[in-house]
């Protein structure tokens, strides 16, 4: 599992790992956290996995959270294997958690769905409780992970606008998981993100939801700014 992380820039990305990230017709979208070895950060691909998808990933996750929490690990490997075709379920870590729960809250469940959803998430606040300083402990160490990896696909495309725009859409999941962790941590901001979104506000064009059209109702344009738009260069 990956224990530490090494960040690929998108320039070398193509020597390194153009097969690998081609399986399962990925293309150039690797889902961050897959890597078996040190964590490589490149282009995560859309979130457009839909509620089975969700729901299993949080069941699965939920039964093991006991000993994620407990560990050195701050990236999962779950037992958990996608079905053919299927985009691969990314490693447990709590902000994948959260980001698979503030899916499901925007998706239109039906009944059985709902009630399954239900469940989980008071099984997830049991967890939380239970475990309470185990967890803030890992969603501290995310937060750091994820705000190096997304200040690195920043200056990426600092260096070169026009190469690394492309991949705005998949990258900026980072800044969501950011946003999710930060709450949970009871924050309303961090010094070092605001510097960030800084940033990207000056690089960034209004518009329309980047990700599934479904679930543009639980990422309101306020607060997941970021996902409203694109940056410059596409």
């Amino acid at each position: 599992m990956c224990a530490s992380l090494l960040y690929i820039p998108h320039s070398q990305a193509p020597k390194v790992l153009a097969q690998s990230l081609r399986i399962m017709g990925l293309g150039w979208q690797a889902d961050l956290d897959q890597c078996d070895h040190p964590e490589v950060s490149l282009y995560n691909r859309d979130i457009m996995s839909g509620i089975d998808y969700d729901l299993k990933y949080v069941a699965a996750s939920l039964s093991e959270l006991n000993n994620y929490l407990l560990s050195k690990e701050l990236f999962w490997l779950l037992n958990l294997s996608s079905a053919p075709g299927e985009t691969p379920y990314p490693k447990l870590t709590s902000g994948n958690l959260l980001l698979s729960f503030a899916r499901l809250k925007a998706y239109k469940m039906a009944a059985l769905q709902n009630t399954e959803f239900t469940r989980l998430e008071m099984d997830l606040d049991v967890l939380k409780n239970k475990w309470r300083v185990a967890w803030e402990k890992k969603v501290n160490r995310e937060f750091t992970s994820r705000l190096r990896q997304w200040g690195e696909y920043l200056n990426e495309l600092a260096r070169d606008q026009t190469a690394n725009a492309v991949y705005y859409r998949n990258e900026v999941r980072l800044r969501v998981l950011l946003e999710l962790l930060l709450d949970e941590l009871g924050e309303d901001s961090h010094p070092e993100l605001t510097t960030l979104d800084v940033s990207l506000r000056a690089n960034s064009i209004g518009g329309d939801f980047i990700w599934d059209e479904e679930l543009a109702g639980g990422f309101p344009k306020k607060k997941y700014w970021f996902l409203w738009g694109d940056v410059k260069g596409r």
